[in-house]
């Protein structure tokens, strides 16, 4: 085993069957961006190490090359700005503690080749965070679902006929994107018994139960909404993600899952669009003004909200719908009072 350095980052070289490859052990200067390399002077980047990006607060994304297959324990500990972390599931081995302490991490993207989803359970398991996952699977032989390329299921021979068709929001056809509450845990001391119990608050830990080691139960994650809606720790806001994610990217939906998620956004429609526009979340509002959720009274308020915000781009964008749909008559928001 020898010691290097090159670029920003550091690095042990290490032998498996007498084959080298590199374990990345921290980096020299911090950015806002991470990018890790698949190869570094042709040996190839197979390990994050323990604690290698260990309190790293500028960073606020971190993108993992394909060759990596493990990662240590608190790889990312106290990275408190990270949001977004990327990797494939070539990655076998996620070191626990390594999101302790991410308090922003919002959004992980899981690059699926070989149908293995151990990582993102455990990686799911190591936060308790509120969090959507993007799932691009690239692996041979998908299943079609009504006519669409869509990710592996565990229902794969299950009521094929009933899934929707749904519309996706990029040219993607085998992509997902799924959203996994928060919840809280703990335990009380029953002093006389000389036991714990624990506890837990909120649907998120269930929802993380629908992921298994080689694919994920759809049917189960939507049968779950119900616990959604009534959720103590995230109300309206947690139903919401999770029915915004399942319509945009409709991977295996059964249309009655679909009329579920509609009929909750057509209800709650107004009051979801204004936090949208308060986090400035362009996607979202443009899916739900485009797909109808929301009357077009709601819709001009929600314009005068971004513009008082100064967010032009997505005024913009909300003028270019209203040209769009100028034909619609009585459907059609005013933009007048901009």
């Amino acid at each position: 085993m020898r010691y290097g350095e090159i670029m920003e980052f550091t690095y042990v070289i290490r032998e498996d069957s007498g084959q080298q490859y590199l374990e990345i052990t921290g980096c020299k200067s911090s950015a806002a961006s991470i990018r890790v390399p698949m190869a570094i002077d042709g040996v190839p980047v197979q390990a994050i190490g323990p604690h290698a990006f260990e309190k790293m607060e500028e960073v606020r994304q971190v993108q993992l090359p394909d060759s990596v297959k493990s990662i240590g324990a608190f790889a990312f500990y106290g990275c408190r700005n990270l949001s977004t972390i990327s990797l494939s599931d070539n990655a076998a081995s996620w070191g626990t503690g390594a999101l302790y302490f991410c308090g922003n991490l919002s959004e992980i993207r899981l690059k699926v080749t070989q149908r293995k989803y151990s990582i993102l359970r455990d990686m799911l398991a190591d936060t308790d965070l509120g969090i959507y996952v993007r799932i691009l699977d690239e692996s041979p032989g998908r299943i079609c679902a009504n006519g669409r390329e869509a990710l592996p299921s565990v229902l794969s021979g299950r009521g094929a006929g009933e899934f929707a068709s749904g519309r996706a929001m990029d040219d993607s056809e085998n992509a997902a994107l799924l959203y996994f509450p928060a919840y809280t845990h703990g335990f009380d001391e029953d002093t006389y018994a000389r036991a714990f119990h624990t506890w837990i608050e909120g649907c998120g830990f269930a929802y993380r139960e629908t992921v298994m080691r080689t694919g994920i139960d759809y049917r189960e994650y939507d049968l779950l909404f119900g616990r959604a809606e009534a959720d103590g720790v995230g109300g309206v806001q947690t139903a919401a993600n999770v029915a915004l994610s399942r319509l945009m990217y409709p991977c295996s939906l059964r249309e009655s899952a679909r009329k579920k998620y509609a009929a909750y956004l057509a209800e709650h429609g107004e009051e979801v669009l204004m936090r949208l526009v308060g986090d400035h979340d362009r996607e979202r509002t443009m899916f739900l003004l485009e797909e109808g959720y929301v009357s077009p009274e709601a819709a001009g308020r929600a314009v005068l909200k971004a513009s008082e915000q100064g967010d032009a781009e997505l005024v913009g964008m909300l003028m270019r719908l209203r040209g769009e749909t100028g034909s619609r008559g009585e459907d059609e928001f005013d933009l007048g009072e901009l």
